[in-house]
């Protein structure tokens, strides 16, 4: 083919370049075989970067904006989990608490300590008082309990009673009279109530006359002995207590056995030892370590 020449030549150059100015995307071509570099994948560009994408008509138009990161989603995604769960307790608070609140019937309580009335922690029991007889022997007074036998009632001076009780389960025994008229001493006198008292037992030891304080203007003498009676494989322990008056030389004496195997907190031991000190007081001057107060 013949190539133009001359002006025809320069208008054809002049159209190509106005051409060139108006559209940037080269006319197409003859296809050609990619070369190995074109054919390498093309590294990701970061999405946080908008560039322009030619359409097929050459305008540019503006980039999507990019996805965020995945750590990102998850920052916004975990307060609404804790929302949803915060709601969801509240809500089965709410509901159990109109199920089972105070409205409900419930168990009184016991009054507090302010209102006066004792918790159930200090409601004790009042011990129980034992059934007694007064016995009155001359000058002094005893109490009798109601498990202990009266089984022996005399008059030895006059119209003054000698009383003889007795503990059957245990075997203690306990004997009460007053004397008006005795003239002996009073050591002389519980030596010769032992000597009188021994006959009849095997004596193992005896417990010579000892003064006790009862007092001023009176006297206390104590004595006894150890023995076991005839038949009796049974040790028992006799005692006697003497008191003289001062004022009017009146005499109490009490007499006290019991077997000698018993525990000294033994029942009957006690209400032996309690029926004493209330004769003793009654009669105005108490043995040592006896209380003033007497039922």
């Amino acid at each position: 083919m013949q190539e133009p020449s001359g002006p025809r030549r320069a208008a054809d150059a002049t159209s190509s370049a106005r051409h060139a100015a108006l559209d940037p995307v080269p006319p197409p071509t003859t296809p050609r075989r990619a070369s190995p570099e074109a054919l390498a994948p093309i590294a990701p560009e970061p999405p946080a970067e908008a560039r322009p994408i030619a359409s097929s008509s050459g305008a540019a138009r503006r980039a999507l904006a990019p996805e965020p990161p995945r750590e990102a989603v998850a920052r916004f995604r975990w307060p609404r989990v804790f929302l949803v769960v915060a709601v969801i307790a509240v809500t089965v608070v709410v509901v159990a608490y109109t199920t089972f609140g105070p409205h409900r019937d419930a168990t009184p309580l016991p009054p507090s300590p302010a209102s006066g009335a004792p918790s159930p922690s200090e409601v004790t029991s009042a011990p129980v008082k034992r059934a007694t007889t007064k016995e009155t022997v001359g000058d002094a007074t005893i109490s009798r309990p109601a498990d202990w036998e009266l089984y022996h009632d005399e008059l030895a001076e006059g119209d003054r009673r000698l009383i003889r009780l007795r503990h059957n389960p245990s075997g203690v025994r306990f004997q009460l009279t007053t004397l008006a008229d005795l003239r002996e001493e009073l050591p002389a006198a519980c030596t010769a109530l032992v000597t009188d008292q021994a006959n009849g037992y095997a004596v193992h030891a005896l417990i010579d006359a000892r003064t006790v304080l009862v007092g001023d203007e009176a006297e206390g003498i104590v004595c006894g002995f150890t023995g076991t009676r005839e038949g009796d494989d049974e040790a028992t322990s006799v005692s006697f207590t003497l008191i003289r008056r001062g004022c009017d030389s009146h005499t109490l004496i009490v007499r006290q056995m019991a077997p000698v195997g018993l525990d000294a907190h033994t029942r009957a031991l006690e209400d032996s030892a309690a029926m004493a000190c209330a004769a003793s007081i009654t009669f105005g001057h108490p043995l040592p370590l006896c209380s003033a107060d007497v039922d």
